[in-house]
């Protein structure tokens, strides 16, 4: 099933999965879109409900896919995995999107990069750390957009640590060019998914 559907069940059945392991989601969910962005391709829809779980070698059992490309494309020409200053972009025609997964600039312009991936894994992990609750709470979108394009953020959830929710501000960095790759991403949530020595 889902990772949102996997992480909602587990809390409420009072087994709620750790954060190492959600650290370590997060770790495999960066990787898989690495791997799409070295394919050239922009996902536009990354959020928990579009990650799958299937077993796998790893502490947790299951392993995170990233999955549902319905609202994928594909960006004309070259496109470096660790350069998202790239001009490379998609712009959609329809002006749909998932409003609490889309960056300010990508609301405004409807254009898409791989550093608009970036911001929207920053929200899956919040959606994780949140065990598969919807990011702000109960807040309609329309507020979540005056919220984002006035430069505020997703609060720290209770179970964040800090050096993670620093991570997650670089990834919604107002200015696209200066949000980490994914690859950078999949690195640095390995560490945080590390056992404590």
């Amino acid at each position: 099933g889902s990772l949102m559907a996997h992480l909602k069940k587990k809390f409420n059945d009072g087994d709620a999965v750790g954060t190492k392991i959600k650290m370590n989601f997060a770790a495999e969910v960066a990787c898989g879109m690495d791997h799409l962005i070295n394919q050239k391709f922009i996902h536009r829809d990354l959020a928990a409900r579009n990650v799958l779980l299937a077993s796998g070698k790893s502490s947790s059992g299951v392993i995170c896919k990233v999955a549902d490309f319905g609202l994928s494309r594909g960006i004309e020409g070259e496109v470096a995995a660790e350069n998202q200053e790239s001009e490379h972009y998609y712009r959609s025609a329809a002006g749909v999107f998932p409003v609490r997964w889309t960056p300010p600039e990508a609301m405004e312009t409807l254009k898409f990069t791989p550093a608009s991936d970036v911001w929207s894994f920053g929200i899956v992990v919040i959606e994780m750390l949140q065990n598969g609750e919807t990011p702000y709470g109960g807040m309609p979108n329309p507020d979540v957009m005056r919220l984002t394009m006035s430069g505020d953020r997703h609060p720290q959830p209770a179970e964040c640590p800090d050096d993670v929710y620093m991570t997650l501000l670089k990834c919604w960095d107002a200015d696209a060019t200066k949000r980490p790759t994914f690859s950078a991403l999949a690195v640095d949530f390995s560490v945080h998914a590390a056992p404590d020595i």
